[in-house]
């Protein structure tokens, strides 16, 4: 017998002990594990929804003959990638290539991954859109735990409606919603724990991507006004939130400059899309002649999904006033001036749908409302939405052929 055999026949209750570690370690193993599924549940949950919307889009690309990879590329995702690989064309005249409408911060990204990866910028636009979904994943997640009454299982089921929600296609396009809404989720859920300065740093990236840069930069301006009134404030306060506006203001500046005129960017916008804002003239003549003659499903949509963004803003107001789940006023301010800006002006009103992807904010409550009720019923209205949503997106991009 050797020394190690005796030596284990010497100590009492050898094989316990042997199991009692292996079992110790099996139980670590598995709450690592476990632990590692639960810090992957917000990118699972995010994926699970754009893998769903982009099923349904390759089926129908598929069924029309349409090619599925430059569908995802198509419309504004071509200016993106003609500003990436050739750079801005820096003229107002109507009929040519109206680049400098389009903000830089996607684009000049896209050259970058590019130049890195050795891809294509229709590739590298892709790719960004995808790594910014998970980020902005876990960035809803984190901002639903900063409202009272709800927990990560609210979070998730706030990811889940944004990656299926109407429009929601465009998340997974060489669009700049996503890498937009990367930036704001995340610069709000730092407002949310006091952090100002890198929530103004994230505001001023936020408005180099595009002009909804405006109402998170607003949103932070009167939440910093509404510390000042409580006696709250610190010089973090005021320096994060003299950055916040800068990305939008610089741009915009930046943009005048090179087109020789102030106010060139707005009169660039006027001339190639018929974009100014007019405090909702425009969209209450289209809501009213959709109502009237309903020319096309998309409309008809495009007005019930205006009317249900404003239903869940007052939703938002009243909450924030009284009640379970008060979603914060920076969280409902921020809402409020995406809808302004979409609602109150003029321009393409079919693509009005998309432009509420940034409202994000607005889905809490719904979420709340998942939270609440009992998992199945919870689970069943996110497949009801996800089948409404992966078919509208599907329709609005290879059906509807106008611009998204």
């Amino acid at each position: 017998m050797s020394t190690a055999e005796r030596s284990a026949d010497l100590q009492p209750g050898g094989d316990q002990v042997g199991t009692k570690t292996a079992d110790s370690r099996s139980l670590l193993d598995s709450e690592r594990l476990w632990n590692a599924l639960m810090a992957l549940t917000p990118a699972m949950v995010f994926v699970a929804g754009r893998l769903a919307n982009l099923w349904t889009v390759q089926w129908l690309a598929r069924e029309r003959g349409e090619k599925f990879l430059e569908s995802l590329s198509s419309w504004d995702g071509e200016h993106f990638i003609a500003i990436a690989e050739h750079g801005y064309t820096w003229s107002t005249a109507d009929g040519v290539v109206a680049s400098p409408a389009f903000f830089p911060g996607l684009p000049k990204l896209m050259a970058l991954v590019s130049a890195v990866l050795g891809c294509s910028a229709s590739t590298a636009g892709l790719l960004i859109s995808a790594a910014a979904g998970v980020v902005t994943a876990y960035g809803l997640v984190r901002l639903a735990e900063r409202v009272p009454g709800l927990t990560r299982t609210g979070g998730l089921f706030l990811v889940a409606v944004y990656s299926l929600a109407p429009m929601s296609i465009v998340l997974s396009m060489t669009y700049s919603e996503s890498l937009f809404v990367a930036c704001a989720v995340w610069s709000l859920a730092f407002l949310m724990d006091g952090n100002w300065l890198v929530s103004g740093l994230l505001s001023l990236l936020a408005g180099l991507v595009r002009p909804s840069g405006f109402a998170l930069a607003a949103a932070i301006v009167v939440a910093a006004a509404l510390a000042f009134v409580q006696g709250t404030t610190t010089w973090r306060t005021w320096v994060g939130t003299a950055l916040a506006p800068l990305g939008f203001l610089g741009y915009i500046a930046y943009a005048d400059y090179r087109l020789g005129a102030v106010g060139a960017w707005f009169e660039l916008q006027r001339v190639r899309w018929r974009s100014g804002f007019d405090w909702g003239a425009a969209t209450w003549r289209f809501v009213v002649r959709t109502l009237r003659e309903a020319p096309a499903l998309l409309d008809v949509a495009t007005v019930g999904l205006m009317l249900a963004a404003l239903v869940l803003l007052g939703v938002c107001v009243v909450s924030a006033v009284s009640g379970l789940n008060r979603v914060p006023w920076p969280l409902v301010l921020y809402a409020g001036f995406v809808l302004l800006q979409v609602l109150g002006s003029d321009g393409v009103m079919n693509s009005k749908g998309r432009l509420l992807i940034p409202a994000f904010t607005l889905l809490i409550p719904l979420a709340a409302f998942l939270q609440r009720e009992r998992r199945s019923v919870g689970v069943g209205l996110i497949i009801g939405i996800g089948l409404a949503g992966c078919w509208y997106s599907a329709y609005a991009l290879l059906i509807y052929g106008y611009a998204i």
